[in-house]
Order: C-alpha cells, then structure tokens, then sequence
C-alpha cells in the first residue's frame, strides 16, 4: 500500500506516525484496506481520521503577534492514505 505521504509529515490528532505505518505496512496493509473499502462501502470514515490538530506556524522569523500566524490543519496520516487511494482511483 503506498500512501504518497512524506516519512517525516507530524503527528495528527490519532499520533500515528508515518514511518511506523511505512515500518508495519506488511501487517497493516490488509486491515487498512479492509477499513478503506467498508469506509467507501458506507459513505462513512472514522471520526478520528476526520478530525483534524490546528497548530499556528509563523509566517517570518519573529512573530509575535497573532497575524502574524499561519494555521496548518495536521490531519491523520491514515486519512491522508485513504484520500491518495481515492485520488488514485479516479485516475484509472
């Protein structure tokens, strides 16, 4: 299974980290595609690969005050797999 996710991508809000997805793929691989298939079955996913972990990045060295913040959205990795398999899939 590959998910076209970078190894060193942060934790979402499920601490399930891409290298140990990439480390335990010959054991996952079968249940996640299981999951993925039933999501997709039932036009449903699990909340927690819905949810995502806002954390502010500042936009330049120094930022002190609000505006100068960027929100980036640190979403599941296994989401993020799930969504490459779909994105994929309407390719073929």
């Amino acid at each position: 299974m590959r998910c076209g996710v970078k190894l060193n991508n942060s934790l979402g809000p499920d601490k399930i980290s891409a290298r140990l997805l990439k480390a335990a793929a010959p054991i996952l691989a079968r249940p996640l595609t299981d999951l993925f298939n039933m999501s997709k079955t039932r036009g449903c996913m699990p909340t927690v690969w819905k949810t995502a972990k806002i954390k502010p990045i500042p936009k330049c060295a120094g930022a002190s005050e609000p505006k100068d913040l960027r929100p980036i959205a640190l979403t599941s990795i296994v989401s993020k797999c799930l969504e490459h398999q779909k994105t994929l899939n309407k390719s073929e």
